[in-house]
């Protein structure tokens, strides 16, 4: 697949496996606090505080990307399309900021990402007219949106912030792995046991290695879930000053991978599918903040490689835009989210819940 810097990137797990078997008494520690946290929710010796709109969380079990922006990128403009205006909240990883931050009202132009994070700030950039917030407490954030005009907010990333009651938990599994042999944090990657999807609503699969027996693996455990697939698919490509070209601009094209999202692979399938000839690779950690001299080494990686153009993601070009103009030859890879057969039901109970909260004010 890609020579040079690529070889250098195997796929790494939380920590170096030589480490793990130390890690995993610290892991029993951090299981024992969140499931007493968990109990304190349940019991309601914590209280999950409500808004007055309703509130679906988009969120998961595990560290590292699902998948989960686009979802709710995705879930916005389908609401958006239906005449209701959605609000997003969301903690604004990356930020150097603090305390809560209007990204957009949904009319100015959004924050930029070390106000609000890339995440927000690529949402806002995707779905013109939903107000964005961010902050630490998540209820916050929420409030503002329903300030700005919101019908419904999106919690991205909310399935552990239960300080903020929903009305619908989506939780999303990144297909082709056994969650069931994960470790907890920080031996591995799950946040919670997988036991935690029993108070979940929907578990969605993504990824095009979702296979049916993946969802059908949780319908013994937690029958209550309502399981379905998803898949991200390349959408658009574009250049550093905005252009559009068509999806085979890449097809037998030359390129270095460039990216700081949490599921790196992902973006290499993603370029395998546009038939692109990644020659070499370049990953950061997650919400890494680029400088001038990350972007330079991309570039001489790319002459070095003898390749046309870096490519990146949408993700990424938030923070890379600040480094190239219209003549820098990179290539900018958008995805979109495409639930599979089930959807429907679940989008009209989201529906539902709108229409509820109108008729109750």
């Amino acid at each position: 697949m890609s020579r040079a810097e690529g070889r250098a990137f195997a796929e790494r797990a939380p920590v170096p496996s030589w480490i793990v078997p130390a890690l995993v008494p610290v892991s029993w520690l951090y299981g024992g606090a969140v499931a007493l946290r968990n109990l304190a929710y349940d019991r309601r010796w914590l209280a999950s505080i409500r808004i007055d709109a309703p509130v679906v969380s988009v969120g998961n079990l595990t560290l590292g990307g699902t998948g989960k922006t686009p979802t709710v990128i995705g879930i916005a403009t389908r609401l958006l399309a239906r005449g209701i205006r959605p609000g997003i909240a969301s903690r604004g990883y990356g930020r150097t900021s603090r305390g809560l931050r209007l990204v957009t009202d949904g009319a100015n132009a959004p924050l930029g990402p070390d106000e609000a994070g890339e995440e927000p700030v690529l949402m806002a950039r995707n779905l013109p007219g939903v107000p964005i917030a961010v902050a630490e407490r998540r209820i916050d954030a929420a409030r503002e949106a329903v300030r700005r005009g919101a019908e419904i907010v999106l919690l991205d990333d909310g399935f552990q912030h239960r300080s903020l009651a929903r009305d619908l938990d989506i939780v999303l599994v990144a297909g082709g792995g056994d969650m069931a042999r994960q470790r907890l944090f920080p031996a591995g990657r799950l946040r919670e046991p997988v036991s935690a999807l029993s108070r979940a609503d929907v578990l969605v699969v993504t990824r095009k290695s979702a296979v049916p027996g993946e969802r059908a693996s949780a319908s013994g455990r937690f029958p209550r879930l309502v399981r379905l697939s998803a898949e991200f698919r390349p959408a658009r490509i574009s250049g550093p000053a905005g252009e559009a070209f068509p999806l085979d601009a890449l097809r037998g094209v030359r390129v270095v991978a460039l990216s700081a999202i949490g599921n790196p692979s992902a973006f290499l399938a993603t370029l395998g599918e546009l038939g692109a000839d990644v020659t070499a690779e370049i990953r950061h950690r997650d919400h890494h903040r680029y400088t001038s001299r990350d972007f330079d080494e991309a570039l001489r990686a790319r002459e070095r490689e003898n390749a046309s153009f870096v490519v990146t993601t949408e993700k990424d070009a938030v923070r890379l835009g600040a480094f190239a103009d219209a003549k820098t030859p990179v290539r900018v890879v958008g995805i979109s989210w495409f639930p599979g057969p089930g959807w429907e039901t679940v989008e009209e109970r989201i529906v539902s819940l709108v229409r509820t909260g109108k008729e109750r004010t």
